[in-house]
């Protein structure tokens, strides 16, 4: 994934202007960052970080010290792509007469206490051989066993960040909390259910996958298609996945915590890329003006294209998805914890595997605050 960075490394140290910016994965960037190689946004002429063709929420939560060195625009589509949320299935939701998931999300009691509960409700043994496998039915496909993915958006979606910047831009750990401890345990309860929880690697086992070039896509191109799943958990991509599907299905936000909660939050998958001018750029002025056009025309031509025709239009199906999708989009959230590994995300892994997340927390919190506190000490050398 780090191809792209390493390249451009070479090229930044031999003092090479050749290109003018650079797209990669978000977390192939760190050390272009702290090794000074990228140019601050901010100071960009011509860039209109408020716009909506800039994501406000990147610009806020991608900076350190104030600083920002690299942001998605409308340019690209793989930004909105990386955000994932909850697909169901409309048959399943009417044979086990659940609440209508739209109605929930109007009324604003689409929570994580009620998804999970759906969840629950869906498990049949369906061929009646009186084992639970992937055969069956249950309420959801679940992500890699102990180490469960699920998780990590479920404690996005409920409000909490792994790290908040203070008033001089400082960012600081915050997601240990009472509602983290709570999160875990009460996800862990259902995901570790055998009748109402499947992992891929479970529902894939002794299954030949045939054209699927992977058992993820087997299992949600196949067997979410074929009302095995209430509910599969990935990006806006899926949806071609679903465009032969018999069954109906709708699309969901991860649910907030509570319904005192006031905003939506989904988080961005780490390796989807995003933009970054390097400092041999030697007209910042004309790549200013150059970006700004871009990402304004591409939110008027490339966004539409994809996003209202082709995601919105041709492959939701009900008058309620799009909406949701706007939704979405507007609720991606960003972490630099992931993005510099700062060791928060596998923390969170091991503290929920292990059943007492704060104990693991309490155990590696000086290790997760001695990378913080080197990030910021790299930042503020920048440039000195």
């Amino acid at each position: 994934i780090d191809q792209v960075s390493q390249n451009a490394q070479k090229t930044i140290m031999a003092n090479d202007d050749s290109f003018e910016v650079m797209w990669d994965c978000k977390n192939a960037m760190p050390s272009l960052i702290t090794n000074g190689y990228l140019v601050d946004f901010n100071t960009v002429p011509y860039l209109n970080l408020d716009a909506a063709y800039w994501d406000k929420n990147a610009s806020e939560q991608l900076s350190v010290l104030n600083k920002l060195y690299f942001m998605p625009s409308d340019i690209s589509m793989q930004n909105f792509t990386g955000a994932r949320f909850l697909y169901f299935n409309k048959k399943l939701v009417e044979d086990y007469t659940l609440d209508d998931p739209y109605e929930r999300i109007k009324s604003n009691n689409w929570t994580l206490d009620v998804v999970l509960n759906m969840i629950k409700s869906v498990s049949e043994d369906l061929n009646g051989d009186g084992i639970m496998d992937s055969n069956d039915r249950y309420g959801i496909l679940s992500e890699n066993g102990a180490a469960n993915a699920n998780i990590l958006y479920f404690i996005k979606s409920a409000g909490i960040r792994n790290t908040t910047n203070d008033s001089d831009g400082v960012p600081q750990l915050s997601c240990m909390n009472e509602k983290l401890i709570k999160i875990a345990e009460m996800c862990k309860e259902v995901f570790d259910d055998k009748n109402v929880a499947i992992t891929y690697e479970e529902a894939s086992k002794g299954a030949s996958i045939g054209d699927f070039p992977h058992i993820f896509a087997y299992c949600r191109g196949s067997l979410f298609t074929t009302d095995h799943f209430l509910f599969v958990q990935n990006g806006v991509e899926e949806t071609v996945s679903f465009k032969d599907m018999e069954s109906d299905y709708g699309i969901a936000p991860n649910p907030k915590f509570d319904q005192a909660q006031e905003e939506y939050s989904h988080r961005i998958d780490p390796y989807t890329t995003i933009m970054a001018i390097p400092i041999t750029n030697t007209d910042p002025e004309r790549t200013g003006i150059i970006l700004e056009y871009m990402s304004w025309m591409s939110s008027k031509t490339v966004l539409p294209a994809y996003y209202e025709t082709t995601i919105k239009t041709k492959r939701t199906r009900d008058n309620e998805a799009p909406l949701i999708v706007d939704m979405i989009k507007a609720s991606i959230s960003y972490e630099i914890s992931d993005i510099f590994d700062l060791g928060i995300t596998s923390m969170l892994w091991e503290g929920y595997a292990s059943g007492n997340i704060s104990s693991t927390y309490a155990k590696r919190e000086a290790a997760i605050q001695t990378k913080l506190d080197k990030l910021v000490e790299d930042m503020r050398n920048i440039g000195v």
